[in-house]
């Protein structure tokens, strides 16, 4: 039985609850396998429990939710990189992953969001010989999987080829920072509005001196994880763009992690403790939590992974119900 009860009744009021997955990650610190198991766990237990697992073992997918489904894309394992992708629906009585349509190249390291039920991949590492000549991309693809025949089509390429690529949504407006190309830390920032009628993607005023190891999005406002334990915070719709110090510190420091929002809270998951300059870094089993609609906003605890450290390089994805 798979299912998890999503509500907490009070009296007559039905409070929801957030569903936190945590998907794939990889094995091994040299020569490493993907990982095809999966983890779940609500708000009120803050206990993991394994899900049906993916079909494939998966390294650096991205992962979004629409509605109650989730979609695993691409992603890699030993000197093998996937275009293909993964789907759940997490309101079937027995879910089961199902495979998702084919993307035009090997992507890893790369970027997805959703707006308006269609979903966008950028960037990361791929080409056609992934093995030997894996190329950092610039390109970008859509799909609507509502569609009666849902196909990945190309979309405007950014000017700046990354991987990992980060990018988070806000309004109709896609946000892309981060990464690197060819050794180098990537400091500009792009972005397009989805709504255009000739979408585009534009290199903003907003430069990143820090290192970026995640990025998320809440109302108006974006924010920057970084591998020191600190946090910057932007809004989305002032200009010039600029990053402020948020004051909510992480418990850990943190890289190659899962990060996944639901509603005002944001869920950070295992990831490796990479402040050091020793291979290999630290692993990490945690999940933690930040609620940024509390007066005063602080990282809690959440629950531990029942998988351990092999998390490394996941995705996570969270749905409210």
């Amino acid at each position: 039985m798979f299912r998890l009860f999503c509500f907490l009744w009070i009296g007559s009021v039905v409070v929801a609850e957030d569903i936190v997955y945590v998907i794939g990650g990889k094995h091994g610190d040299f020569g490493s396998t993907g990982v095809n198991t999966v983890e779940v766990s609500n708000s009120t237990a803050k206990k993991f429990n394994m899900y049906p697992a993916m079909t494939t073992g998966r390294i650096s997918s991205a992962a979004v939710a629409i509605n109650k489904k989730i979609y695993v894309i691409g992603g890699m394992t030993y000197r093998v990189g996937f275009d293909d992708g993964e789907v759940v629906d997490t309101a079937a009585a027995n879910p089961s992953w199902a495979p998702f349509p084919i993307m035009s190249t090997i992507r890893e390291s790369h970027a997805a969001v959703a707006i308006n039920g269609s979903i966008y991949v950028m960037g990361g590492t791929g080409g056609t010989d992934f093995a030997h000549n894996a190329q950092i991309l610039k390109t970008v693809e859509t799909i609507t999987p509502s569609d009666a025949d849902p196909t990945w089509k190309p979309y405007p390429s950014m000017s700046t080829p990354r991987s990992p690529a980060l990018a988070v949504t806000v309004n109709s407006k896609i946000f892309v920072m981060g990464g690197f190309d060819q050794g180098d830390f990537i400091q500009s920032t792009e972005v397009l509005d989805t709504s255009d009628t000739s979408p585009h993607w534009e290199t903003t005023e907003l430069v990143n001196t820090k290192l970026i190891t995640s990025l998320f999005a809440v109302g108006n406002n974006i924010y920057a994880l970084h591998n020191d334990t600190t946090m910057d915070v932007l809004d989305a719709t002032v200009s010039p763009l600029k990053w402020a110090p948020f004051p909510a510190n992480m418990l850990s420091p943190r890289c190659f992690h899962g990060t996944a929002v639901v509603g005002s809270r944001v869920y950070v998951a295992s990831g490796v403790d990479c402040t050091g300059h020793t291979f290999p870094f630290p692993h990490l089993s945690t999940v933690d939590v930040l609620d940024l609609a509390s007066p005063s906003p602080a990282w809690q605890h959440f629950a531990n992974l029942t998988d351990g450290p092999d998390r490394e390089t996941c995705a996570a994805v969270g749905i409210q119900n």
